[in-house]
């Protein structure tokens, strides 16, 4: 089986269901295909996906700025996107921001580990589509650290912030897809979510395989 990322696989069934909708994108620098073309202009060019509106998590999606510096909104230089900032003021979409979109597509490379707030940026999306009624469709990539071994305390509920709204250990041996589905299951999110699941990954490979 040829590996693929999730992104990968919706390109080839040319967005499937949601082809024709609009889309709002969640997208960073690591969101490439498997031949590294970056996620916005390979489908911002396949006939039958619309994108409407990019939204960028921290660091932006060029990943240049720093951690916990504030992400301007913009416009994108290519497509001429709007992009809605998902590290500024707001952490959370305000919900005229979605009136534009049928379905959020999010397909973002975390790390593996709490802390960083790509997991739960998604989170707090997948709570906002829900209330919105928006389909929430990720694009699964690995777990770069992954998926057998876990790692690390669980943070108790009282100490909940964006580098742990919930209870989930260091290292916790999961891909964004999975995560989502068990963020909606265990916290009910009531999540219309799909999960574009990979080809090619086995549990233990790293990284670098």
């Amino acid at each position: 089986m040829t590996p693929k990322f999730g992104l990968d696989v919706f390109i080839d069934k040319k967005a499937g269901p949601w082809r024709g909708k609009k889309i709002g994108l969640v997208a960073h620098q690591a969101s490439v295909t498997r031949h590294l073309q970056p996620a916005i202009t390979v489908l911002s060019q396949t006939p039958g996906i619309k994108l409407k509106a990019l939204f960028a998590p921290e660091h932006g999606l060029c990943g240049a700025l720093q951690d916990q510096v504030k992400v301007p909104s913009s416009s994108h230089t290519g497509t001429q996107l709007p992009v809605h900032s998902l590290y500024g003021d707001q952490i959370s979409p305000p919900e005229k921001l979605l009136n534009h979109c049928d379905v959020l597509v999010f397909d973002l490379q975390d790390i593996g580990v709490r802390y960083y707030t790509f997991i739960w940026t998604m989170a707090l999306l997948m709570q906002a589509a829900a209330r919105k009624g928006l389909p929430f469709v990720i694009l699964d990539r690995p777990n770069p650290l992954g998926g057998i071994t876990l790692e690390g305390n669980l943070p108790h509920p009282a100490f909940s912030s964006f580098v742990g709204l919930f209870p989930l250990p260091v290292r916790h041996g999961m891909t964004c897809g999975e995560l989502a589905l068990y963020f909606n299951e265990k916290f009910h999110f009531h999540t219309d979510l799909h999960v574009i699941k990979m080809q090619g990954w086995k549990r233990h490979q790293w990284h670098d395989d």
